[in-house]
């Protein structure tokens, strides 16, 4: 009884999501990526979705960052929200929408606008 709880709640999720994200979104680091790192010099004008190993974000997203790695640092800024898995997740820079964060460690000095 509680498996089929558990499924119809993941299942409903997905299904929610695929409706709440921006028909715009940028994969990157699909595959066998060890390291995705967008520069401080970059700028992503769309949300983007990613998976590598580690993720670095020192530049500026312009809508949301989904995304899975064993290791994920925002140290630039994301103007919509932040959906990540990891083990370990480390904001110091700037989030100006809600952060979503499953991680064994999240540390957070950065500035969150709205919720965590």
């Amino acid at each position: 009884m509680k498996n089929s709880h558990i499924y119809a709640i993941i299942g409903g999720s997905v299904l929610l999501l695929l409706f709440i994200l921006p028909l715009r979104l940028d994969a990157r680091g699909m595959g066998n990526k060890e390291d995705l790192v967008i520069g401080a010099d970059e700028k992503i004008e769309t949300s983007i979705l990613a998976g590598a190993k580690t993720i670095t974000v020192n530049g500026i997203i312009e809508g949301d960052i989904i995304c899975s790695a064993q290791s994920i640092l925002i140290a630039g800024t994301v103007t919509g929200d932040v959906i990540c898995a990891g083990q370990t997740i480390t904001i110091t820079g700037t989030v100006l929408g809600d952060v979503r964060a499953a991680a064994q460690t999240v540390r957070i000095s950065g500035k969150i606008e709205r919720n965590l």
